[in-house]
């Protein structure tokens, strides 16, 4: 004997709609932080490989200057 409630209904629906986009949103968020963690670990890959070359290039140089 279930009675069927319209406004009922629709709340139950605008709530499983907005949890759902609620759900969609959150592993938006998550995809976009896992983008930023990879960045950043290529950000400071490059930036220490930079500073290994960039040593290299110093000591090579002062290896020259001594000659």
């Amino acid at each position: 004997m279930e009675v069927d409630e319209g406004p009922g209904d629709d709340l139950r629906t605008r709530l499983h709609a907005m949890e759902s986009k609620l759900r969609r949103i959150w592993g938006q968020r998550d995809a976009h932080n896992e983008s930023a963690k990879r960045a950043a670990d290529s950000r400071n890959s490059v930036n220490t490989q930079s500073s290994e070359l960039r040593e290299s290039i110093r000591s090579r140089m002062d290896d020259q200057k001594a000659v």
